[in-house]
């Protein structure tokens, strides 16, 4: 409601608004992939470890996340996972996580360069890893989001009403638009709002609107 006011006063430009706003958040996380994080508490040191030991040990945490993800109706094509090892240098408190590398040399290397980076110091020395750390992800089919079909063929047959709406203290009539019914490709020029189940969009005089190809509101201050 107070988007324009507020890009105003923080010298934001432009503004876009989603489709359903109010269920914007709800929306995309419905569409987000699930994850299954399974973990293995280990103490192996480099030194006496293999490459093959701990793919075997992975081997065993993605069987397990994918009878999890197909317990909850995942397509074995939908599947897929993320390995992680998480590694520090004996006597240390916290650790780093890489991915398996194809030899523990490698390994090795890979932690002492990502240590280097991250805390500006490495040994060269054989390091633990404390666990294994597997996401399983379920893939969800994503769908872009469509305006609904409106029966207006212009932006006039969507105003419900007008109204004498305050901005900066003076009272100017504002149309009132049904968004839902507002057609795409559609341009106005503040003071307008715009009402939908769920919110309010209120656009100041000095902002100018688009309505784009999937709906959203393109607010852009003038000037």
């Amino acid at each position: 409601m107070f988007a324009t006011r507020i890009a105003s006063e923080l010298g934001i430009p432009r503004i876009v608004i989603p489709l359903g706003p109010g269920n914007f958040c709800a929306a995309g996380m419905l569409q987000c992939d699930v994850i299954h994080q399974h973990l293995k508490p280990v103490r192996i040191m480099t030194s006496d470890g293999s490459i093959e030991n701990l793919r075997s040990m992975f081997r065993e945490l993605e069987e397990g996340g994918k009878e999890q993800l197909i317990r909850e109706g995942f397509g074995r094509q939908n599947i897929h996972f993320e390995e992680r090892l998480a590694m520090r240098y004996p006597g240390q408190h916290f650790t780093l996580e890489l991915p398996l590398a194809t030899s523990i040399e490698d390994l090795e290397k890979a932690f002492h360069k990502h240590h280097q980076e991250v805390y500006r110091f490495a040994f060269h020395e054989p390091v633990m890893i404390t666990d294994l750390i597997v996401n399983a992800y379920g893939s969800k089919p994503k769908t872009m989001l469509e305006k609904p079909l409106t029966e207006a063929k212009e932006s006039a047959d969507a105003i419900s009403e007008r109204r004498q709406v305050r901005f900066e203290g003076r009272v100017v009539e504002t149309p009132i638009y049904r968004r839902d019914d507002v057609p795409v490709g559609s341009r106005f020029h503040g003071p307008v709002i715009f009402e939908e189940l769920g919110s309010t969009t209120v656009v100041q005089p000095g902002w100018t609107v688009k309505v784009d190809d999937i709906g959203n509101l393109i607010l852009e201050r003038n000037g």
